[in-house]
C-alpha cells in the first residue's frame, strides 16, 4: 500500500513537471495560422495574431496584439477589435491531431468598435455572412499565410464560453447622427454561445468614483437577432450598487442631467421580446443635489414601466415617487421619438407635505428659495399632455397652512390658502395673502396661452401701510432673488398691476401707485443705505416714475425726480433725472459705490417662476449696467481738496461711464466751464477734463489739486485737457496727463527773490530790500503733463524790471525745478545797476544792443527752496553766436551783444556809464573791440536812439521807478516778508 502511494505521488509530480515545462516543449507559433484561419472563419472578418505562446492556467493560447479587421462596407479609421491579450482555448482531442477547433475566448483589455450605419445595420450583423476579408495593410509583426482547413468557410461564431475583461467599447451610431461615445471598464461574459439559440450572460461594469459604483445585468438572452439587435430576447436582473450619477455620466460619455448630482442603488426586472421592454423594480437616490444644492432627503421611485424601443414609446404602468415621506403618483406615457418628447401623464398628491417638493423645486430654481425652510400641505390631481417643454395641463393645486421661515426673515410669513384652476389655455389663482409681522399683502394672477409662444400674465400685488422691510422678506420668501440682497424700512403703500407677454420681457407693461415715508434702504450696489425722506411713485408701461424724491446718501442730500425703465428680467435699467442736491463728494462716491460684481438678478416687481438662486450668475454692479441722461444742480462739488460751487451740468450715463457736459461752476472766486467724463468701471476711476478758466485764484487752485501750496498767486486763466486717476490731491499731481495753457495776472511767486538773486550772480549788488516773493506783472505759457511732469518750452513772464523766458520741467509730485531761464532786465533798470560796468559783466550777464541786461541762469530745487545758477553754457553760446534777447521777446534771439557796437566809438565820446577799463586793464569787464585789439575804430557820430515800443516805454517807466525805490540803498535790509494771499 505504501508503495503504491509513493508510485501515486511520483505519477502526479511528473505530470505537473510535465504541465509546467508544456509551454517551453510546445512551439504554440507553429499552430498560429491554423488559430488565425479558424478565427478568421469563426468571425468572417480578416484576423491578425501577434507572438503566440501556450498557457498553462488557463490552458490555452496565449496571443499578443490580437486585430479583428473591420468589414470593408463600413468605413472606420478602426479596426473592429483590437485586444492587447487574448487567450483562445481549443478542443483538447482534436488540436492533439493537429486540428484546432476553438471553444472558448478570452479577451483582456479590448478595444471594440461598433457601427451602425445609415441604413441602420450594424457592424457586427455581418459577421459570419460573407467570406472572410484581406488581412490588415499592417500588422504587428510578418505573419505566415493563414491556411484554411477544409469546410472553415462561413462557419458560424459559436462558443463554450466568452469573457471580455477590463473592455472599451466605442459606439458610432451614423443612422442618428451621434458622435462615437466610449463605454469603458465593460465585463462580460457568454456562456453557450451560438447566434441561433439561447444562451447566458452577465454584464458588469465599474464606474470611476467613491464608494462601490458597480452596475450588473444578468440573464438570458437570444437567440440573436443581427439585423436589429435590440429585438433580441433577453430577461434579466439590473442591480446598482452605489452608482453616483457623475460616474454614470462619464462611463456613458454623456452630458446630461448637468448640474444634477445623486447615488442611486436598487434592483429591477428587465424583460424584452422582440423590441419591447418591461422593467419593474425600486430605486433609491441619496445625496441629492441640484444645482449645487442639496435636496437633504433620499428620493425612492416604486415603478412598472414598458418601453417600445421601436417606437421609443414608454408607459408607466405604476409610479410612485416618495420624496422623503411625501407620495406622488404619476402614471402615464411618455413618447421619446419627437423632439420635444411627447407627455400624458396625470399626477395626484393628497394632504402631502409640501416641504420636500418646495426644497426640490428650490433647488431647480423654480419658486422658492433654497435657504427658506417651507412648511405646509399641498393637494394635486392635474393631467399634462403635449410637448414637455410646453404642456396642456388640466386640474387643480391647492397649498394650505403655508408658514416659511429661514435666511433673512425676522419672523415667518404665512400665506393664506393658494388654488390654482389649471385648464388648457389658463392658469389661475385665487387672491390670496401673504403676512409678516402687521404687513399683508394680497396676490393675484392669471396666466394665458400658457403653452404657446404667445403666453401672457396679468397680475395684480397690493400693499397698504405695508412696513418696507416685512414687505421685503414677503417678496425674498416668495423666491423674488431681485430682494434678496435688499433690506429697509420706512413706510409703503403700494397698489401694482403686471400685464403682457411672458416670453417678451421688454413688453411687460406696469401700472399703479405708490408712496415711501421716512424710508431706509440698503441696496447691493452701495456700501451705506439711501435715507429716502419721501417720494411719490407711478407706474407705467416698464418704467417706475418716482416724482417729489427727497432722498440722502452719505453726505448729500437732494431732490427732484426720476424715472427708472427696464423692470422687466434682463432688461438695461434706464435712468432719466432731474435733481438738486446740496453737496457731492467725488472721493466719498467711490466708497458709496461697489465696483465687485454681485450675484444676478432680475429686477422684475413680479416673477411667476422667479430665477434659479444656485445657477444664478454674477453681473456687474448697477453703476455699470445704468443708461441715461438729466440734470443735476449742485450747491458744493467737492474732488479731495478741490471744490466748485453752484455747479450745474447735463448728466449722459452710460454702463459705469458719467460725462458732465456742458459743465458750468464757481471756482475759487472766478468760474470754470467744460466737459468732464468720470469712468467707474476701473479702481480709482479715471477722470477726463477738458475745461477753460477765468480769474481763478492760482493759490487755491494749485493748493487743491498738488502739493504746491502758497508758491503760485494771482489770477488764473487757463484752458486745460487733462486725465487723472486717484483719489485724494497727491494722487491727482502724479497721475496728472494732458496739456495746460494758462494765463497769470497781477501775481507772485513766493520763496523767490529773482531780481536779487540775479544781482547776486551778476555782481550789481542787491537791489533794495530782500523779499520772499517775486512780482509777477503776466505769465504765459503752454504745459504738456505727463505722470504729473509738466513740460513747457515757451514760458514768458513780465517782471518789476524785465521780462523773463523759460523753458524746462515743473515736477508737480514731488516739487521739483528743472527750468533754463534766460531774463532781460530793462534798459533804465540795466543803467541804473552799472549797464555793462557790472562786476560779472562777459562771465554771468551780457549786454544787448538796446542797453538791456541779458542773463540766462537755471532754477532747480523745490518750491520752497529753489536755486538759481547761472547758465555757463548758455551764455557762451549767445557770445559765440552774438546774439541775444530783447525785453519784447525774451525767448527770442533777435539783438546784437552791446560790446560789438561800442567797439566803434570812443571811449571818451561813451557815456559814463558805458565806459569801462582798456582792454590791457586787469579789471577790465567790457568786451574788447571785434577783429584787431590793437586797430584804431574810427570815430563816428551819435546815432539818435531807436523809437521805444509801448512795451519798452511801460518797462522803462517800471524800471525808472524801481531805481527811484531804491536809491537809499544803504538801509539795512528788513526781514522776509510772507507773500499776500
Amino acid at each position: 500500500m505504501r508503495k503504491a502511494l509513493i508510485a501515486v505521488g511520483v505519477l502526479i509530480v511528473l505530470i505537473v513537471v510535465a504541465i509546467a515545462a508544456l509551454p517551453f516543449a510546445v512551439d504554440a507559433n507553429r499552430y498560429r495560422g491554423k488559430v488565425q484561419s479558424e478565427l478568421q472563419a469563426r468571425t468572417g472578418r480578416p484576423v491578425s495574431l501577434g507572438q503566440m505562446r501556450l498557457s498553462v492556467f488557463p490552458f490555452a493560447f496565449r496571443v499578443e496584439n490580437a486585430i479583428i479587421g473591420e468589414d470593408k462596407n463600413f468605413a472606420s479609421s478602426q479596426p473592429f477589435a483590437q485586444v492587447g491579450e487574448l487567450f483562445v482555448s481549443a478542443k483538447l482531442i482534436p488540436l492533439m491531431r493537429g486540428d484546432v477547433q476553438i471553444d472558448s475566448l478570452e479577451l483582456r483589455r479590448p478595444r471594440i468598435e461598433l457601427i451602425r450605419n445609415r441604413q441602420g445595420v450594424w457592424n457586427f450583423s455581418t459577421m459570419n455572412s460573407t467570406k472572410p476579408q484581406n488581412p490588415p495593410a499592417t500588422t504587428p509583426q510578418p505573419q505566415p499565410e493563414p491556411q484554411t482547413q477544409p469546410g472553415s468557410q462561413g462557419r458560424k461564431l459559436s462558443l463554450a464560453e466568452l469573457k471580455i475583461i477590463d473592455g472599451q467599447v466605442a459606439l458610432t451610431d451614423q443612422q442618428r447622427n451621434q458622435p462615437r461615445a466610449i463605454y469603458d471598464h465593460i465585463d462580460l461574459q457568454l456562456n453557450d454561445y451560438a447566434p441561433d439559440k439561447k444562451f447566458s450572460f452577465e454584464l458588469a461594469a465599474h464606474l470611476p468614483g467613491a464608494g462601490a459604483q458597480r452596475l450588473s445585468l444578468d440573464g438570458e438572452a437570444g437567440p440573436m437577432r443581427s439585423d436589429t439587435p435590440s429585438a433580441t430576447d433577453f430577461k434579466g436582473s439590473l442591480k446598482l450598487d452605489e452608482v453616483s450619477l457623475s460616474g454614470l455620466k462619464k462611463f456613458l460619455n454623456s452630458q446630461a442631467l448637468e448640474n444634477i448630482e445623486f447615488v442611486a442603488s436598487g434592483k429591477a426586472e428587465v424583460e424584452n421580446k422582440a423590441g419591447l421592454v418591461t422593467s419593474s423594480g425600486d430605486l433609491k437616490l441619496e445625496k441629492g443635489r441640484v444645482n449645487g444644492v442639496e435636496i437633504g432627503y433620499p428620493v425612492t421611485a416604486d415603478y412598472n414601466v414598458t418601453a417600445d424601443l421601436n417606437s421609443e414609446l414608454y408607459k408607466i404602468g405604476r409610479g410612485t415617487l416618495k420624496l422623503g415621506a411625501t407620495p406622488v403618483s404619476v402614471v402615464g406615457t411618455i413618447n421619446g421619438s419627437p423632439t420635444p418628447m411627447v407627455l400624458d401623464l396625470k399626477v395626484d398628491a393628497s394632504n402631502a407635505s409640501i416641504s420636500e417638493a418646495a426644497r426640490l423645486a428650490a433647488a431647480f430654481g423654480i419658486a422658492f428659495n433654497p435657504g427658506m425652510d417651507i412648511k405646509g400641505k399641498i393637494d394635486a390631481a392635474l393631467t399634462a399632455k403635449g410637448a414637455a417643454n410646453k404642456p396642456v395641463m388640466n386640474g387643480k393645486v391647492s397649498t394650505h397652512e403655508l408658514v416659511i421661515t429661514g435666511k433673512g426673515l425676522p419672523q415667518a410669513v404665512q400665506v393664506t390658502n393658494v388654488d390654482l384652476a389649471l385648464t388648457p389655455t389658463t392658469i389661475s389663482s385665487n387672491e390670496f395673502v401673504a403676512t409678516t409681522g402687521s404687513t399683508a399683502t394680497h396676490v393675484n394672477f392669471v396666466l394665458n396661452s400658457y403653452a404657446s409662444d404667445n403666453s401672457s400674465i396679468d397680475a395684480t400685488v397690493r400693499a397698504d401701510g405695508a412696513k418696507l422691510g416685512e414687505l421685503l422678506s414677503i417678496a425674498k420668501a416668495s423666491g423674488i432673488s431681485a430682494v434678496e440682497d435688499m433690506d429697509g424700512s420706512g413706510a409703503v403703500n403700494l397698489n401694482v398691476r403686471v400685464q403682457g407677454s411672458t416670453r417678451k420681457n421688454a413688453a411687460l407693461n406696469y401700472s399703479g401707485s405708490g408712496t415711501l415715508r421716512d424710508g431706509s434702504i440698503s441696496l447691493p450696489s452701495f456700501t451705506k443705505p439711501v435715507q429716502v425722506r419721501q417720494a411719490d411713485i407711478k407706474f407705467s408701461q416698464n418704467a417706475a416714475i418716482f416724482d417729489n424724491v427727497v432722498f440722502a446718501l452719505g453726505s448729500t442730500n437732494a431732490r427732484g425726480s426720476m424715472s427708472l425703465k427696464g423692470l422687466n428680467p434682463g432688461a438695461t435699467p434706464q435712468l432719466q433725472f432731474a435733481l438738486n442736491a446740496d453737496k457731492f463728494d467725488a472721493t466719498e462716491w467711490q466708497t458709496l459705490m461697489r465696483n465687485q460684481p454681485v450675484p444676478a438678478k432680475t429686477a422684475a416687481i413680479f416673477e411667476l417662476i422667479p430665477t434659479a438662486y444656485a445657477a444664478r450668475v454674477a453681473e456687474a454692479p448697477l453703476m455699470h449696467r445704468l443708461v441715461g441722461n438729466g440734470t443735476v444742480d449742485v450747491a458744493n462739488l467737492i474732488y479731495d481738496k478741490l471744490q466748485m460751487t453752484n455747479a450745474h451740468s447735463n448728466v449722459n450715463l452710460d454702463h459705469g461711464v458719467v460725462k458732465l457736459a456742458p459743465f458750468t461752476a464757481q471756482l475759487y472766486g472766478g468760474a470754470v466751464n467744460g466737459t468732464m467724463v468720470m469712468d467707474t468701471r476701473p479702481t480709482p476711476a479715471v477722470y477726463t477734463v477738458s475745461t477753460k478758466m477765468d480769474r481763478v485764484d492760482a493759490n487755491q487752485l494749485l493748493s487743491a489739486v498738488s502739493k504746491a501750496d502758497k508758491i503760485l498767486y494771482g489770477l488764473l486763466a487757463a484752458n486745460a485737457n487733462t486725465n487723472f486717476t486717484g483719489t485724494t490731491s497727491d494722487n491727482i499731481a502724479s497721475h496728472l496727463n494732458g496739456n495746460i495753457q494758462l494765463n497769470l495776472q497781477d501775481g507772485k511767486m513766493a520763496n523767490l527773490d529773482l531780481l536779487n538773486q540775479l544781482a547776486a550772480i551778476g555782481k550789481f549788488g542787491a537791489q533794495g530790500t530782500t523779499q520772499p516773493y517775486t512780482n509777477i506783472v503776466k505769465l504765459t505759457g503752454n504745459f504738456d503733463v505727463k505722470n504729473g511732469v509738466a513740460r513747457t518750452d515757451n514760458l514768458n513772464a513780465v517782471i518789476d524790471a524785465g521780462s523773463l523766458a523759460a523753458k524746462g520741467a515743473i515736477d508737480l509730485a514731488n516739487q521739483t525745478l528743472d527750468m533754463q531761464v534766460t531774463a532781460v532786465l530793462s534798459q533804465p533798470f540795466s543803467q541804473s545797476v552799472g549797464g555793462n560796468n557790472i562786476g560779472g559783466y562777459l562771465t554771468t550777464a551780457l549786454a544787448n544792443s538796446k542797453g538791456e541786461l541779458v542773463m540766462p541762469v537755471i532754477i532747480t530745487g523745490t518750491f520752497t527752496n529753489p536755486k538759481v545758477a547761472p547758465d555757463v553754457r548758455r551764455l557762451a553760446q549767445m557770445k559765440l553766436d552774438n546774439l541775444l534777447p530783447s525785453m519784447g521777446s525774451p525767448g527770442s534771439l533777435t539783438t546784437s551783444i552791446l560790446g560789438g557796437l561800442l567797439g566803434t566809438r570812443k571811449k571818451e565820446d561813451m557815456p559814463q556809464s558805458d565806459q569801462g577799463a582798456t582792454p590791457g586793464d586787469p579789471n577790465n569787464t567790457t568786451p574788447a573791440n571785434v577783429g584787431d585789439p590793437n586797430q584804431k575804430t574810427p570815430q563816428k557820430t551819435a546815432e539818435p536812439a531807436p523809437p521805444q515800443s509801448v512795451f519798452d516805454q511801460i518797462m522803462g517807466a517800471v524800471g525808472a521807478a524801481q531805481k527811484k525805490k531804491q536809491e537809499p540803498a544803504k538801509k539795512e535790509p528788513e526781514k522776509p516778508q510772507e507773500p499776500p494771499k
